[in-house]
């Protein structure tokens, strides 16, 4: 297995959570990066060119000037009826320009996409990575990303520290998580060993959402009532909510992704990758510091 060389690499999402972390991971190792934002914001960056893309036109990218497409960008989809489903067509273009410049694409997809999810995150996401060749390019499905502040993961930690009750929604359900951090060295890994394939990555340790609520609680030193709740309550109200245009921290979406959670084997992934992954608690602790 051959390691490339550093050099140019393109990011969707690049003003996302996961996104904007990549762009200074791969900078401050001396990639040159084209972030790819929705909006224009300006910006001075070393080794960083910030552009415009929109999903559904591809042409922002130069092909010829880059080694790795690294694809993040999501737009949320909260309906069925919503079509064309921008994901799907904005992705089958990048695809398609990547594989005929010849470009490798690293594709952020999730855990949650699998055959039996029904938020349509999930079943969009699990079409989205049927786009990509598993020979040549790399998929990665990352569990519950902590830190940052951002993403699902800062939702849901504002809200456990700032509460007194707290709704607990699936509590038993299980869950995995990776550290943001220790995202960021995976795709670096993978670029870099021209990993290909379909990987799940989070830390073999299966946890509860109830037990990783009270980790975020006891962290930051709250102590808050964990109140249960059926999630096909809290899914009838929500999407009255939404009926309504009430904006609220979590979505059916959410919901229906708490619902279809499963819990996965990593360790064969992580062994391909040489890697060791940050616990939940380690992961809490290091976004404390």
């Amino acid at each position: 297995m051959t390691e490339a060389r550093k050099g140019a690499i393109a990011i969707t999402g690049a003003d996302g959570f996961i996104g904007s972390a990549l762009v200074k991971h791969f900078s401050t190792r001396g990639w040159s990066v084209v972030a790819l934002v929705r909006e224009d914001i300006p910006r001075a960056e070393k080794n960083v060119t910030y552009k415009l893309f929109d999903l559904l036109h591809s042409n922002a990218i130069d092909f010829s000037t880059i080694d790795v497409l690294v694809h993040a960008a999501y737009q949320p989809i909260l309906k069925k009826t919503d079509t064309p489903n921008p994901n799907l067509v904005g992705t089958k273009m990048l695809a398609e320009c990547a594989m005929k410049a010849g470009v490798r694409v690293v594709f952020f997809s999730t855990l949650s996409a699998h055959e039996d999810a029904e938020s349509i995150y999930g079943k969009t996401k699990l079409k989205m990575e049927k786009m990509f060749d598993p020979s040549r390019d790399l998929v990665l499905r990352p569990g519950l990303v902590l830190g940052g502040g951002g993403g699902l993961f800062g939702s849901i930690a504002h809200i456990v520290k700032k509460s007194k009750i707290i709704p607990l929604i699936g509590g038993a359900k299980p869950i995995q998580t990776i550290a943001l951090r220790d995202v960021c060295r995976i795709v670096e890994i993978g670029v870099t060993k021209n990993i290909s394939g379909i990987y799940n990555m989070a830390h073999p340790h299966v946890l509860t959402i109830k037990t990783l609520y009270s980790e975020i609680a006891r962290a930051s030193g709250h102590k808050p009532f964990f109140l249960p709740v059926p999630i096909w309550l809290v899914f009838t109200i929500l999407s009255l909510t939404e009926i309504l245009r009430i904006k609220l921290p979590f979505t059916t979406e959410n919901v229906l992704g708490l619902k279809c959670l499963r819990a996965f084997d990593t360790k064969t992934s992580l062994k391909k990758f040489d890697a060791s992954l940050l616990d939940y608690k380690e992961a809490l602790r290091v976004q404390a510091e």
